[in-house]
């Protein structure tokens, strides 16, 4: 739970600048983010997989 929350945060931060002080956000940035929502899928997805076991 730890590893999702903490990627959601660097998310929700992120989109958050850039919609309330119109911070510039690089197309470096939207990768990173992919990446970042890619792993947290992983990590749920296995989690949720464990306990169906």
């Amino acid at each position: 739970a730890i590893v999702v929350s903490t990627g959601i945060n660097f998310v929700c931060t992120g989109v958050a600048g850039t919609i309330l002080f119109g911070e510039a956000r690089s197309v470096l940035w939207c990768v990173g983010i992919v990446f970042i929502l890619a792993g947290v899928m992983f990590i749920h997805r296995d989690s949720v997989l464990r306990r169906r076991k």
